[in-house]
């Protein structure tokens, strides 16, 4: 009979997070992951399979901020451009917190053109944020706090695009202030003027 798995896989996998994040998927062994989690060899495979399964969970687990990110967006109490410049603002300063960047992005840029599972986990990211933040623009214009001649998915789009651009300037260095302003600038594209 064999023993019960005796660790905290959340732990295990905020602990691969950190590795990878940092080190990314190809600086990080295996006996890395042994040695920050503590966890036995055998233990992580027979709970996440192969090291390729375990960075793919620990993306899933690294991803649940988006659906924090995609919450913030589908909040109605606050006014579209003080919900967009909250997670603008946010982005920069979690981007600019460390010389990480987005992990996400990171995997995409590490394994995306040879791994289909990083870009369908990317793919569903984008359509997931798309959604969420054209459904904001287009509240944002029922409340004239939107440009009415702004497309809600092109701007979405937009959106995306510089999101995950500022996440890789942050990782190279660009500090939070720069990427604060340059944010607020795309937004000041998007935003009614003040009457």
């Amino acid at each position: 009979m064999s023993r019960p798995k005796e660790f905290d896989r959340e732990a295990a996998l905020d602990r691969a997070i950190e590795l990878f994040w940092s080190r990314g998927f190809e600086g990080t062994s295996i006996r890395d992951i042994v040695e920050a989690t503590g966890v036995q060899k055998q233990s992580l495979y027979d709970t996440f399979g192969d090291k390729h399964a375990l960075y793919l969970a620990a993306l899933h687990h690294y991803l649940a901020q988006t659906d924090r990110t995609i919450a913030k967006l589908n909040d109605t109490g606050p006014s579209t451009v003080t919900i967009l410049r909250g997670v603008l603002h946010g982005l920069a300063t979690a981007t600019c917190s460390g010389p990480r960047g987005c992990m996400l992005v990171q995997a995409v840029g590490e394994l995306g053109p040879h791994d289909p599972a990083i870009g369908e986990l990317a793919h569903t990211n984008v359509v997931a944020l798309e959604k969420a933040l054209a459904g904001l623009l287009r509240r944002g214009q029922s409340r004239g706090e939107i440009r009415e001649d702004v497309s809600p998915r092109g701007a979405a789009r937009m959106l995306i695009t510089i999101m995950w651009g500022a996440r890789s300037l942050g990782r190279g260095g660009v500090d939070e202030p720069w990427l604060r302003s340059a944010l607020d600038h795309v937004l000041g594209t998007v935003a009614a003027p003040k009457t």
